[in-house]
């Protein structure tokens, strides 16, 4: 009897670390980018029609990221151990349906539930989902047996911190840029070298001949051709994807100048991707759209296209907003020693999740990137200027993930172990 309650206390021990781990490793790197999961759910509500509700995509995806880090956190610690667990059954009830029907019809290619940090497919989703189904019911059932880490006088303390550190770590990669940056334009990157293809990596494809004799057809390879039989009468010739291949990190970067015409309206010209890509320094301005854009991000920006003009940088506006908004917002607001593309929407939204946000380009290589809160004044962007024209590579702008996430960890794990110390000291 005594062996059968160790192998399940094991068993226990081992679901209760892998549904929590997942749980909070799924929440944590939403956490980083809530800007980049809300998109995810915009593309989730335009597919099921329900487009009313997409202003409430931010909200939506901080309510989901803070489900799934409590609940990660409260299985890992035993905290409201019957609770918890039933919170863990009853979200993955909803969840793997909703999963078997996304990987059936594919009306959005990725899910988003690890964000841009781990892409899985969604039939690989609903597959990790059936598992989480079964470790989330074996720890409801046994949820008595959990030992929580944590007596009930001190963890109303722990809850607090928990929810008041996933809120605040949220809104800071809101209000400013993610902390860590998985996706292909973080600081440090090339433009143009991750935009190259690899040709040995690319599809592969197969001759397929299709063949009739005495009225049926039959499908033929190269290597199963019956050259010998002449009674096969010719049909039709295909080519089959046998084998997808890898794609370049980035595949969608276009900018199309935005020009004066005779009479001073901005009209689309030609396009400028390789002229901002060699350039030796850019300063590369992101708005998704200029009718929203923050306004004070926006004139700290435009206050350094003299600075940029006297020094022979560009600085161009990158939009995906039509020529009249351009038109409008540059009466009100412009310089004439600023440029302005079109981009795409999806790569607008990829590169800086900020409206507006600004990366410093040299020779198509990001140096630095800023939300329009932290945005460079004159000063902080020159020293980087001056060093960069004269061939220094070893700017003081850091994209170290380790280190973010060490610091982050244990701006988290250091207060539960001070809790933790206090509750046996009294």
């Amino acid at each position: 009897m005594k062996g059968n309650d160790r192998l399940v206390n094991i068993v226990l021990t081992a679901a209760r670390i892998l549904f929590g781990i997942t749980f909070v490793f799924s929440g944590f790197v939403k956490a980083v980018d809530p800007i980049g999961f809300a998109y995810k759910i915009e593309d989730y509500l335009i597919a099921f029609q329900l487009i009313p509700f997409i202003p409430l995509a931010l909200t939506f995806a901080v309510a989901l990221i803070l489900v799934e880090l409590l609940l990660g956190v409260f299985i890992l610690l035993g905290l409201y151990r019957k609770l918890s667990t039933a919170m863990g059954v009853l979200f993955m009830a909803v969840m793997t349906p909703m999963t078997l029907y996304i990987a059936l019809k594919n009306p959005v290619e990725d899910c988003g539930c690890f964000g841009d940090a781990l892409v899985i497919s969604n039939w690989d989703t609903f597959y990790k989902n059936i598992v989480l189904v079964l470790l989330a019911v074996l720890l409801l059932v046994y949820h008595k047996r959990i030992k929580p880490l944590f007596t009930n006088k001190s963890k109303g303390l722990v809850v607090g911190f928990v929810f008041l550190f996933s809120l605040l770590f949220c809104l800071y990669n809101i209000f400013y840029l993610p902390i860590m940056d998985f996706r292909p334009y973080k600081v440090g990157v090339n433009i143009a070298e991750q935009m190259e293809n690899d040709v040995s990596n690319g599809d592969v494809y197969e001759n397929i001949y299709i063949y009739e004799k005495d009225g049926v057809e039959e499908e033929f390879t190269e290597d199963n051709f019956p050259w010998e039989d002449s009674t096969w009468t010719f049909v039709d010739y295909q080519l089959k994807l046998i084998k997808e291949g890898e794609k370049p990190l980035i595949d969608e970067f276009y900018i199309t100048a935005y020009a004066k015409d005779g009479a001073g309206a901005f009209v689309k010209g030609g396009d400028i991707t390789d002229d901002i890509l060699t350039n030796k320094v850019v300063l590369f301005v992101v708005s998704l759209s200029l009718d929203d854009a923050r306004e004070k991000g926006m004139k700290q920006i435009i206050a350094l296209a003299d600075y940029a003009a006297d020094n022979d940088i560009e600085l161009l506006v990158a939009t995906s907003s039509e020529a009249a908004a351009i038109e409008q917002w540059h009466r009100e607001w412009g310089n004439p020693k600023v440029g302005y593309g079109l981009m795409d929407e999806l790569t607008l939204k990829t590169i800086v999740r900020s409206n507006p946000g600004m990366l410093l380009l040299n020779e198509g290589t990001i140096v630095g990137k800023w939300s329009s809160r932290r945005l460079p004044n004159q000063r902080q962007l020159e020293g980087m200027v001056v060093k960069l024209k004269a061939e220094e590579k070893s700017l003081p702008i850091n994209n170290n993930s380790t280190a973010s996430l060490l610091i982050i960890c244990a701006i988290f794990v250091i207060p539960l172990l001070g809790i933790k110390w206090y509750e046996r000291k009294n």
